[in-house]
């Protein structure tokens, strides 16, 4: 059987032994240390350092990091021992600073310590600013015929499209625009000099048929299903605000073969589409949007280009559908947008999409929560709210998510290449009602990080599965609400998944929530100082781990609310308490027991209380939390009680506030966060979506959770400071 670590092991101990434990059956040797790369975002900078020799896996590499002109080093997190190089991220960095790196060998083996130092620049916090040269555009008074001067604005956005260059900045006017922008060829910008697409309030790119937005144009077929004429591919309709289901034929529509009242069929041998409302009645005096087109703006090819500030809606023709395609481009700037109602809001894809920012934009669906999990998985409706698939470096921060199956995806599932989304940032997002996971890394996720985000109601909180390569950071996330697992750890993940600082709680009235629960052998999950709450097992595995594991320092809690006396199964074997399961020698020799008791659990704020044993008992981890301990030692989850959050003011965006930035258009860099203009107004075409958050078949907490998160987090952080 395996033996993890046990005793008071820091970080940087814990991973020789992993080490170790790897290279055991090898002969020692000498090691030396090669070349370093880095590679910088906003707030972190990726290292990877060439190691050869070390056969025996005793040597440790470690990392630190100051501004260029400071005196003294900080200690960073340890690089770890991935397949070829040693592996690593400075975490928690300032924008727009020089930095200097330097990495340390340590071996055994050899004669002294070898070191190594790179100076690398992290990158700014905001797009350059606009140029001087101006088009405009107007769908109401405009035409593409026109110079798209201020006195002679296009028609079409495209027409614009193909008129930019390095330097432009594009008005987009009030109204509808019934197009998909595709921006090209030599269209785009240049580094520091980006072209803009800027919306007015009220601009609106949809992507529905303007001849079935009137339900009267629907005939009654009988049992509550209605027809019309339509020609062409289809797969997203709603009815006023609620999505509807896309069935494969119109006997499955008849019959509500995926157990969902209402849904929609085409039939394209008919030229007809199908539809039946949820409450069986007629689609006259409501508003039909039927999808056909697929993208909204799509960026193909290209580099530096800023989109804002425009409401997107009504797209999937086809399962392509997206708001916007980041396609093989490079430095986008996607922010304070609302997409809303298509299977897929942001789209981040192919090899070279690199260090695009996806930022305070709302993308939003609904009906997916309150749908069967086994209708949408395999179906249309299988997509994420922000996808990234492409090349490295790309940032998704405090973006509003929800109603999706999914809210962020990282990676190619059954692809383990490094190339793809390497160095990928997601943090300070706040994502609501997801069918499937939150957050939802795959794949090598080389140096992926995961920090400052927080979910309340997903089936799976964050899903592992797999993770091939690592290291996968995933720090001071709050997972609230969760139907399954906090932690789905499932698929055979061998690469190196760190998980630090995670508040859970499960979804009140189901006994089967469970924090972890894997199913299959895993290697190299490294736990700490997390809140894992369950209403079964706190963490039920019957599978022996394919290789080192080591969770500790982890307070492990269930209410049992089944009745049964259960607490933890690990490797087919049942522990009454943590005194039972940290004298097995197996894991958390470390753990605590404790009830969580928060300040305003309800109102987004997770601050264990004073008195609570969460406080002041967890470990210190180098390069994480080192820096932003507030009393004796650190406290256990996602907010650290006594200061302004995980992180001090300046060194994340809004002050780095708990488990989420400012949630609902807050108080953080970005000026109205992501509350973007046209989420309101009335039913007229120009006046916005005429729809609010969490409205549709299952309202949920939609509205009520980014109001109350946003909340929560600002009076978390005026209570931090008085204390």
């Amino acid at each position: 059987m395996l033996r993890y670590p046990q005793g008071p092991i820091l970080v940087s101990s814990l991973f020789l032994l992993i080490a170790t434990a790897a290279g055991a059956a090898r002969a020692a040797d000498t090691s030396t240390l090669g070349n370093l790369t880095l590679r910088p975002t906003i707030h972190a900078v990726g290292v990877t350092a060439a190691v050869t020799g070390d056969d025996d896996g005793d040597a440790t590499v470690k990392l630190a990091f100051r501004k260029v002109g400071e005196a003294s080093f900080t200690t960073g997190h340890p690089l770890l021992r991935t397949p070829g190089p040693r592996r690593g991220s400075a975490l928690f960095l300032e924008p727009a600073t020089e930095y200097e790196v330097r990495v340390t060998l340590d071996d055994p083996d050899n004669a002294a310590p070898q070191e190594t130092t790179g100076t690398i620049r992290t990158r700014d916090d905001a797009p350059p600013p606009q140029g001087s040269k101006h088009l405009y555009v107007d769908a109401k008074n405009g035409s593409d015929g026109g110079d798209g001067s201020e006195a002679s604005p296009f028609k079409t956005i495209n027409a614009a499209a193909s008129a930019a260059g390095p330097g432009t900045v594009v008005h987009v006017a009030a109204g509808v625009y019934r197009e998909t922008v595709t921006v090209n060829g030599s269209h785009g910008g240049d580094a520091g000099a980006p072209v803009w697409f800027v919306a007015e309030p009220g601009a609106i790119l949809d992507g529905s048929d303007p001849a079935l937005e009137d339900g009267s144009v629907f005939q009654s077929e009988g049992d509550g299903i209605h027809s019309a004429p339509f020609s062409g591919a289809c797969q997203y309709v709603a009815v006023d605000d609620t999505r509807l289901y896309d069935y494969s034929s119109l006997a499955d529509l008849q019959s509500g073969a995926a157990g969902l009242a209402g849904g929609f069929y085409v039939d394209a041998a008919a030229n007809r589409i199908y539809v039946k409302l949820p409450d069986g009645g007629s689609p006259a005096g409501h508003t039909m949007h039927v999808a056909v087109r697929n993208v909204g703006f799509l960026l193909d090819t290209v580099s530096d280009v800023v989109i804002e500030g425009f409401e997107i809606r009504y797209l999937g023709a086809d399962a392509e559908g997206a708001g916007i395609d980041v396609r093989d481009t490079a430095r986008a700037w996607v922010r304070k947008n609302h997409i809303h109602h298509m299977n897929a809001g942001v789209r981040v894809r192919r090899p070279l999409a690199a260090e695009n920012v996806i930022e305070d934009n709302i993308v939003r669906d609904t009906s997916i929560w309150s749908w069967p999990w086994s209708s949408v998985k395999g179906h249309t409706p299988e997509a994420s709210a922000i996808s990234i698939t492409g090349g490295g470096g790309n940032i998704v921060r405090r973006n509003q998510l929800t109603g999706t199956f999914n809210g962020v995806y990282i990676g190619v599932f059954g692809d383990a290449s490094e190339a793809i989304a390497p160095e990928t940032d997601v943090y300070d997002n706040v994502l609501v009602e997801h069918g499937d996971d939150g957050l939802e890394p795959e794949g090598a996720c080389v140096n992926v990080r995961l920090w400052n985000n927080h979910m309340r109601g997903v089936l799976n909180g964050v899903s592992l599965a797999p993770i091939d390569v690592g290291p996968l950071f995933v720090v001071r996330n709050v997972i609230d609400g969760f139907k399954e697992h906090a932690l789905k750890v499932n698929n055979g993940s061998q690469g190196f998944m760190l998980v630090y600082h995670t508040t859970s709680r499960p979804a009140a009235g189901l006994e089967g929530a469970q924090a972890i629960a894997p199913t299959i052998p895993f290697a190299n999950l490294i736990t700490r100082n997390n809140i894992w709450a369950s209403h079964r097992y706190v963490i039920e595995s019957s599978v022996t781990p394919s290789g080192p594991v080591d969770l500790d320092w982890d307070n492990l809690y269930t209410d049992i609310l089944d009745g049964a006396p259960r607490f933890v199964k690990w490797i087919d074997v049942k522990y009454a308490n943590i005194a039972e399961l940290s004298a097995s020698g197996t894991i958390e020799g470390h753990g605590f027991q404790v009830e969580p008791e928060y300040e305003d659990a309800e109102g987004g704020d997770f601050t264990p209380v004073e008195g609570s044993g969460l406080v002041d008992v967890g470990v210190v981890i180098e390069g994480i939390n080192d820096r932003f301990v507030v009393g004796a030692a650190p406290d256990l989850g996602a907010f650290e009680r006594g200061g302004v959050g995980p992180l001090p003011d300046g060194g994340l965006p809004d002050g780095g506030s708990g488990a989420s930035s400012s949630g609902a258009g807050g108080d953080g860099p970005g000026g109205n966060g992501a509350g973007g203009d046209g989420a309101g107004g009335g039913a007229e075409e120009d006046a916005g979506c005429g729809c609010r958050l969490g409205d549709g078949a299952a309202p949920g907490i939609g509205l009520y959770a980014f109001a109350a998160l946003a909340w929560g987090l600002s009076r978390r952080r005026r209570r931090g400071a008085r204390e």
